[in-house]
């Protein structure tokens, strides 16, 4: 007969890496979506002083 205790314990460890796995994909994307908002920002900001230098 195997010993099978291992195998919860696996099982475990992997949700933890699956859980850790998305908690990085959100992550990720929630700086993929900070640094949209300022590349918007920044590309607003040089068309103000664009305008501002012509004046």
């Amino acid at each position: 007969q195997r010993n099978l205790d291992w195998f919860p314990r696996m099982r475990t460890s992997s949700l933890d890496i699956q859980e850790d796995k998305n908690k990085e994909d959100l992550d990720n994307r929630i700086l993929k979506y900070q640094m949209e908002d300022a590349n918007k920002a920044i590309k607003s900001l040089t068309m103000e002083l664009s305008e501002l230098q012509k004046m």
